[in-house]
């Protein structure tokens, strides 16, 4: 089992990036040359306080965001220079690919493979060894969030479009292939996490009508054909959560750890077992 939840960024901040925060994790600087395959690096430690003025100056002006990180490589990107893999400890380039994106939404390192979510909804996976692309899909998205894996062989992309209103959308793709598993678009949901072979989904498309009480809308959708189970609705002790009174987007914090899928409800958190889920919930003060 995989535990990840994964939801749209609010309306003021759509894009995420990964960032180091770790006080012994290195920090890197990066400074482009005029030509392109001249690139100086250095890496110094991260400082145990904030940087100096002259030390801040000098990463701000460099244009480069850490955006991952390995024992073997740390991972920089910026809007005109794309991704560029370095050494931690020497701070020597090892490779740059400068096509991949125009602008970098996510970087990540999924199970020793290297994902990149691009904005306008690209995703490449990279060669580790050399920066090459190795295989890359197009999603219909303005942005992405997020990956993370589903299982051992497929990859959740939870990404954004705007229009009359801001939503979220989410895609499950085989990474061999990275063609979409899920049939249906998942529009509004969160991917909770993986049990065996199915991906359990949570549907939050309404949760923020004044008149509805419904905290989980739950599924799963099998990784092998991308068939989905029916959605069962959870309502937790209604008569002590009157639809009139919930705030806007409940069911915003449900979170799946092994087979237990936890609602926090107001002051009180339901525990229900997601393979179960006609049973009655657990109640948790």
């Amino acid at each position: 089992m995989v535990r990840f939840a994964i939801r749209a960024a609010g309306v003021a901040a759509v894009v995420m990036a990964a960032a180091c925060s770790a006080t012994n994790a290195p920090r890197h600087t990066a400074t482009a040359a005029s030509a392109p395959e001249a690139i100086a690096v250095t890496a110094t430690p991260w400082p145990t306080r904030p940087p100096d003025n002259a030390t801040a100056a000098k990463w701000k002006l460099s244009g480069w965001d850490l955006l991952a990180s390995t024992s073997r490589m740390a991972l920089l990107a910026d809007h005109k220079n794309g991704v560029i893999a370095i050494a931690p400890k020497s701070g020597a380039a090892l490779w740059r690919n400068s096509a991949v994106c125009d602008a970098v939404d996510v970087v990540r390192t999924l199970n020793d493979q290297l994902f990149i979510g691009c904005h306008l909804g690209r995703i490449a996976l990279l060669n580790t060894s050399n920066g090459r692309v190795l295989r890359s899909t197009g999603l219909r998205l303005q942005g992405i969030n997020e990956i993370v894996p589903a299982g051992n062989t497929a990859i959740a992309v939870q990404g954004w479009n705007d229009g009359a209103a801001l939503r979220s959308d989410l895609s499950i793709l085989r990474v061999a292939t990275f063609r979409r598993i899920n049939r249906e678009s998942m529009t509004d949901s969160t991917f909770l996490g993986t049990i065996g072979n199915r991906a359990y989904i949570d549907d939050w498309c309404c949760f923020g009508r004044p008149d509805v009480y419904r905290p989980a809308t739950i599924y799963s959708v099998s990784l092998a054909d991308g068939s989905q189970s029916e959605p069962v609705d959870l309502r937790p002790d209604p008569e002590e959560h009157p639809a009139r009174l919930q705030p806007l987007g409940q069911g915003e914090n449900n979170y799946l750890i092994g087979t237990f899928l936890y609602v926090p409800v107001g002051e009180n958190t339901y525990r229900y077992d997601i393979l179960n889920l006609g049973h009655p919930p657990v109640r948790l003060r």
